[in-house]
Order: C-alpha cells, then sequence, then structure tokens
C-alpha cells in the first residue's frame, strides 16, 4: 500500500474534500499526511488492508452515516466515526456556531424582525428540526426499502412561507418526482412527512451536514436578507472550526487517545 511512503510520521485518511478542508489546519503538519480516498468505503477498505497488513501509524476519520442512530458498531481498528452523521454536522452542532455563521450573514433587522414574528431566539434550532425531519425520512426510506430519493433537494422550494418549518406538500412533490423507484405514492409521502415533522425530538444524530447548510442558505435567501450559496456556508463553517472548537468534537478526543497509545502527536492544538 502506498500510504507508507510517508517517512514514519502519522497518516489520515479521510472521505473527502470537504473533511481534508475541516481538518488540515488542525493536523501537525508536515509530520501528519493527510489523505483524500473519495468515499466512506474507499476509506473502510483501506483501513482493513491497513489492520490485516499491521501498518502502523495510519488512522481514518470518516462519517459515521446512519450507522451512530443505527447502533452499528466499528470494527475496523483505528476508524474514528463522526459523532453525528458527518463531520460537517459535528462543526454545525457545536453550541453557538450555526448561530454565529447566520448572524454573520444575515440583514440584522430581517433576521430580528422574522423570529420576533414567529416568537423564535435561535435561528439555528429551526434549521436543525427541518433538517433532522429529512433524515429521519431518508432513515425510514433506507431501512423500509421505500427507494425515496432526498439527495439534492432544492431547500429554497421547501421552505414554508409563514413559519420556521418546510412546506410538507412541495417536499413530498419533489421527492416524488426524484424518486424513481419509489414504492409508495404521493399521498404517502405527505403523510410520512407529517409524522416524522410532529415528533417532539428527533435525533440530531440525522442530520446530514450538507442538509444544514444547504437549509441555512435557503433560510438566508428566503427569510433573512442574504444571497448566500451552500457552498459557502460550507465553507465557512470549516473555517469556524478553531482550535477551541476542535477541542470539543468527540471525534478529535478518540484520535488524540489513539495517537498517545501509538506515540504519535496528531493535533496542532497545544491541548491536543
Amino acid at each position: 500500500m502506498m500510504m507508507r511512503n510517508h517517512e514514519n510520521g502519522p497518516i489520515c485518511v479521510v472521505e473527502g474534500k470537504s473533511d481534508y478542508g475541516a481538518l488540515v489546519e488542525h493536523l501537525d503538519e508536515p509530520v501528519v499526511k493527510l489523505i483524500v480516498a473519495n468515499g466512506r468505503q474507499n476509506v473502510q477498505g483501506a483501513m482493513q488492508i491497513v489492520a490485516i497488513s499491521e501498518l502502523a501509524g495510519v488512522f481514518a476519520v470518516i462519517d459515521s452515516d446512519l450507522d451512530a442512530f443505527r447502533g452499528v458498531v466499528n470494527e475496523i481498528p483505528a476508524v474514528f466515526y463522526s459523532e453525528m452523521h458527518d463531520l460537517e454536522a459535528d462543526i454545525f452542532l457545536l453550541p453557538r456556531i450555526a448561530d454565529r455563521i447566520i448572524h454573520n450573514y444575515a440583514d440584522s433587522d430581517r433576521l430580528k424582525s422574522h423570529l420576533g414574528e414567529l416568537g423564535a431566539i435561535r435561528p439555528s434550532k429551526h434549521v436543525v428540526q427541518m433538517a433532522s425531519v429529512l433524515g429521519l425520512v431518508r432513515y425510514i426510506s433506507v431501512a423500509n426499502r421505500i427507494g425515496l430519493n432526498l439527495s439534492e433537494i432544492p431547500y429554497n422550494k421547501v421552505l414554508s412561507k409563514d413559519k420556521l418549518s418546510l412546506d410538507y406538500k412541495s417536499l413530498a412533490r419533489i421527492i416524488l418526482g426524484k424518486s424513481k423507484k419509489c414504492t409508495i405514492n404521493y399521498d404517502q409521502i405527505l403523510n410520512l412527512i407529517t409524522i416524522c415533522d410532529e415528533f417532539d425530538h428527533i435525533s440530531e444524530v440525522l442530520c446530514r451536514g450538507h442538509d444544514l447548510c444547504g437549509l441555512t442558505a435557503a433560510c438566508l435567501r428566503s427569510w433573512w436578507g442574504a444571497n448566500v450559496p451552500t457552498d459557502t456556508i460550507e465553507r465557512t463553517l470549516r473555517s469556524a472550526l478553531n482550535c477551541g472548537e476542535l477541542l470539543k468534537l468527540n471525534v478529535r478526543a478518540q484520535v488524540a487517545e489513539w495517537a498517545e497509545a501509538a506515540g504519535h502527536k496528531v493535533w496542532d492544538c497545544d491541548a491536543a
């Protein structure tokens, strides 16, 4: 395996460029080499080879996806999973980060007025609720093989016009139109979305980082006076991960524990 050409220092394998962008400033480079494997399965496959070959000093940080919600246990050594659905969700759900981003981009008067009209305080709370609904619908579809396609949702088209929530009917129509192998009809999809949104406590583990950022951008465009694309929110979120915020991530602590046992220094933060 070509990765062990790196002289003695640790090697970190991640899924994609967004993970690279989030972690690259925090790893003790150039001692630690960061490799993008282009996909979760590629990372897992590579780490299985690492384990079989007993290659030392190689570790991976990957997304939990739905494994965290389903309680799936990782059995591949030196693979560390995000606490939430993915690393972006881990960062977004850190205390106050999302609200700082929203306040940074939003027109302050429009944001204050809109939240005041709806009796809301923290705008990110409602973004998380909407993303949780999408995540729960996605999970139910996967678990029951319903075949719903919730990828590339046009978030600005599924927001309610009069409240901080999803427009069920628009979302159901869009999902049905995208789901070529769907086993249920429009009314059943609408009913599923409605039921999911009525849950008092949907696990935040179901929130995808892309949904969180996409919904944030859509809320800013539709309600809060800022035309900000999703990729800008994603980049801002990654840049918001300073050393202090990194120390709050569960995956950082797991990697630090592994590194200490292996005699490596992985994180650039003084306390890591």
